[in-house]
């Protein structure tokens, strides 16, 4: 089992930036009630103004495109 299998990264990043579907925040709230690692990295994530994670350039660019269609309706 890969460790992205055991602590969603990439949730917990996607969720600090607004990005999550209804069907990835269901899965990742259900993963952080059994997870206590998670649920630190949640709160630090929800902490700060942008995770150190955040660096990688494919989220930012998906941040942005969520925020201008948001904008646009």
């Amino acid at each position: 089992m890969t460790t992205e299998a055991l602590h969603p990264e990439e949730l917990l990043d996607r969720e600090a930036l607004g990005l999550l579907s209804a069907q990835e925040a269901q899965s990742l709230a259900e993963h952080v009630r059994s997870c206590s690692a998670c649920r630190m990295q949640r709160a630090l994530r929800q902490s700060e103004a942008l995770p150190e994670s955040v660096a990688d350039t494919k989220l930012l660019d998906a941040a942005a495109e969520a925020a201008l269609a948001r904008l646009r309706t």
